[in-house]
């Protein structure tokens, strides 16, 4: 019945459809695929979600009873961990109803069946006594955040303010200026809290935003702007609010130029060049989608005001493909700074000014401005050109802007790492090199001859740069960077986080002595430290109690803390170490090391299962020509043997220097239980001649000339028989995946292996908890400079 069409609106045909329950019906095929795409996104995808867990049933075959929910093992008595014969019936978004094993919902889902077995009463069934009090106890922790009390303690005095804050629906004073003075009170200026005033905002759209768009958009949002500030302006007429603000500023010492309006004013201006005002009554074009947005207010740890105006992101579609800007890998920068002192180039950073506002925004959305718009601009459509902060789509956008400039500049991305842009130069010399600029969202460092010149006059045709921010690094990324001049007169960077470390030693310090003040003294940071941890300690057998939400909550932070200043450059940390030895630096020292060449001879592998591979490295198709000095690659390993007393798992270290310079450092423990240190050890070498491949890698697609094999030091003298004797053979086949790995290493000349006595094998660092005395600190030397100095 009907006839079919290409055209989906004028196919009549009519199809039979038979149901679950066995009935067959009639239906037209537009009703089917109305049917159809309404069941799924705009990308055609289907995903039903968790609507509530409403049943749950168990085998009382396979499941565990609770009389047998104890083992008995050589270490003790231990709760089985299993939730096997236990199932949970799901409803579903779609109203469907399925059964689920227990394994996938715990871990899919873990906080709503947590909560589930609480209230069903079966929390003390082995299948969930064994996990579930641990999740409950960190749902508890993550939303109890010790600032929560605070906050609410603020809420209930700003109420006071409230109506001398928000006038004629601007603001005069921000929240943020009222939570410094609370936190002046408390005695704690870190801490932050932001205000959001809704907006009314609409649709999106797409075009190239120029400088001259700049100018032209920014005319008619200062004058709105200005408007808005006089509004706030007027409002602050009142004696009340004029006394509350002058005290404020006179406290924290401001000027005029800092007040929230001027504030407002400076960010409506930036914002000018995003946004196109229509006329009274001018509605968005067609296809364009209405979006809303807000302002945050803040107040950053300087006490310098920040107003932004920000898109809501949570209120819009998520995007089918990657939606952010990207950053550079560490490796990658200490790599750079090597570079160019090997080759005597120089270093220059520059930050892009408002870098998603510089970016054309892939969307076409639009808004209805708010007050805050200027009071003769309220409800006009705004059509939005560029990328907005807060746009799920705004990272994206300003990353594929950036890149495209980058190759307008002649520069390419390399395959390494995407972050890393290079193109060939040519020193005044006549020397060949490649010049890099390093990307890590809007923070670029560029490695040439002329390095601010590259920034200033061919970057900055593209993007509005910060002028102060343009010169040698002295921050980059949160470290402390600078220049040196070593012992043995070469110049090198060096990168370190005095700057960091004092701030966390110091408010660590601060927090201590409230806690003292308030009664508790349980903690303190000791006097005298001279290792990060006791040697003594065993993080697997520490029986103390566990933390309370809100210092739980606190430790967690601290472990943030101590990972970012790992991540800078300090390799050892705890933080009453760091207050003694806070100044030490990672120095990247380009000289060539000595390598004992007879240490590392090479043996004839012809007769070897390897023979045919002999000398062949396999190198990366379309690498670029190497330019400029290269680098000798040296690695260190080690692995210390069943180190955890519970699992008896191995942990495996290793530290890798490009000449002299250390870039990478590793410590993880091992994934499997090896019965002798000989198994241990052969893991710990596989996984750094793993990381030396990509790393080998890297630095061709760099351009960068890599000199020769990795020279790898180890100090089980089993484990490199079996990797530099052709002829060895191995007798554990567990071992044998390692055993072929590295030697086909060896044979293809990738790198070689020798032996390093224990006392000159700095990876002990990695996996030991070394006393304090000689060996620790003439380790500790060969990585960070400034510390032990006066024993060196």
């Amino acid at each position: 019945m009907g006839s079919y069409d290409e055209n989906p609106a004028l196919n009549t045909i009519m199809y039979e459809v038979e149901f679950n329950d066995g009935a067959i019906k009639e239906y037209g095929a537009t009703t089917i695929a109305e049917n159809i795409l309404t069941q799924v996104d705009d990308d055609g995808f289907s995903s039903p979600m968790l609507k509530a867990i409403v049943d749950w049933r168990k085998d009382p075959k396979t499941a565990v009873r609770k009389k047998d929910q104890y083992v008995q093992s050589h270490s003790g008595r231990r709760q089985r961990k299993t939730t096997k014969g236990w199932e949970l019936k799901i409803l579903w978004s779609d109203d469907s109803h399925s059964w689920i094993d227990l394994k996938y919902m715990k871990e899919s889902n873990p906080v709503d069946v947590a909560e589930f077995a609480v209230a069903k009463k079966i929390d003390d069934e082995p299948a969930f006594k064994w996990w579930v009090p641990y999740t409950i106890r960190k749902r508890d922790v993550i939303t109890e955040h010790p600032m929560v009390g605070l906050q609410l303690q603020l809420q209930l005095q700003l109420q006071f303010f409230l109506p001398l804050i928000f006038l004629v629906e601007c603001i005069t004073i921000p929240i943020a200026d009222a939570f410094v003075t609370l936190q002046h009170q408390h005695g704690n200026k870190k801490n932050r809290i932001s205000h959001h005033q809704s907006l009314s905002w609409k649709n999106k759209c797409w075009r190239r935003s120029s400088l001259v768009q700049e100018s032209q958009s920014s005319t008619s949002i200062s004058s709105l702007a200005s408007s808005s500030a006089s509004a706030s302006s007027a409002s602050a007429s009142s004696p009340i609010t004029s006394s509350f603000e002058q005290i404020l500023f006179d406290h924290l010492g401001r000027n005029e130029q800092e007040r929230p309006d001027t504030t407002l004013q400076l960010e409506m201006t930036q914002l000018g060049v995003a946004i196109e005002l229509q006329d009274n009554g001018i509605q968005a074009p067609p296809g364009w989608s209405e979006v809303s947005g807000h302002l945050v207010w803040d107040v950053k740890i300087d006490f310098t005001r920040k107003a932004r105006w920000v898109l809501d992101g949570h209120k819009t579609p998520d995007p089918t493909c990657s939606q952010y800007a990207g950053v550079v890998s560490r490796e990658s920068v200490r790599i750079a700074f090597t570079y160019a002192a090997l080759n005597d180039l120089e270093v220059c950073v520059a930050d892009i000014r408002n870098a998603y506002l510089q970016a054309p925004s892939s969307q076409k959305d639009y808004i209805v401005c708010g007050p805050e718009f200027g009071l003769e601009n309220v409800g006009k459509v705004a059509l939005i050109h560029c990328a907005i902060y807060g746009g799920k789509t705004a990272g994206r956008d300003f990353r594929n802007h950036l890149r495209a400039c980058m190759r307008h500049l002649g520069f390419e991305s390399c395959p390494a790492d995407p972050y890393v842009w290079m193109r060939p130069a040519i020193k005044a010399d006549g020397q060949e090199y490649w010049e890099y600029i390093l990307l890590y969202t809007d923070d670029c460092l560029c490695v040439s001859e002329h390095p601010e010149r590259t920034l200033r006059n061919q970057v900055g045709i593209y993007f509005l740069l910060k002028d102060k921010s343009i010169g040698p690094p002295k921050i980059y990324l949160g470290g402390n960077v600078r220049q040196v001049t070593l012992d043995h007169g070469a110049k090198a960077w060096a990168f370190g986080s005095s700057s960091y470390v004092q701030q966390a030693v110091k408010n660590v310090e601060k927090y201590l002595n409230d806690c003292h003040t308030a009664g508790d003294k349980r903690f303190k940071i000791p006097a005298s430290a001279r290792t990060p941890m006791r040697t003594s300690y065993r993080a697997e057998l520490d029986t103390s109690p566990e933390l309370e939400p809100k210092d739980s909550s606190y430790y967690m932070s601290l472990i943030g803390v101590l990972r970012s200043i790992v991540e800078l450059g300090r390799v050892l940390n705890i933080f009453g170490y760091l207050k003694k030895h806070h100044n030490a630096e990672l120095v990247f020292d380009p000289n060539y090391p000595e390598i004992d060449k007879a240490a590392f001879a090479r043996k004839d592998w012809s007769t070897s299962e390897f023979g045919h591979l002999e000398g062949k490295e396999m190198l990366p198709p379309k690498a670029p020509k190497p330019r400029g000095r290269g680098f000798i690659t040296r690695a260190k390993v080690d692995a210390d043997h069943a180190a955890n007393i519970v699992t008896r798992r191995s942990r495996s270290g290793f530290c890798v220097y490009i000449n002299c310079a250390p870039v990478y450092w590793f410590s993880k423990k091992q994934t499997s239980v090896e019965t002798s240190s000989f198994g241990s050890e052969f893991c710990a070498m596989k996984l750094c001649c793993e990381y030396l491949r990509g790393l080998r890698y890297k630095l061709r697609m760099m351009g960068i000339p890599v000199e020769g094999p990795v020279f790898i030091y180890g100090d089980n003298q089993s484990v490199l028989a079996n990797t530099t004797i052709p002829e060895s053979q191995l007798k554990k086949k567990s071992q044998s995946i390692a055993y072929h790995f590295i030697r086909e290493g060896v044979a293809r000349v990738e790198w070689r292996t020798a032996y390093v006595n224990t006392h000159d094998n700095e990876s002990d660092l990695f996996i030991k908890l070394l006393p304090s005395g000689p060996k620790r600190e003439g380790f500790v030397r060969r990585f960070l400079h400034h510390i032990f100095r006066s024993k060196g």
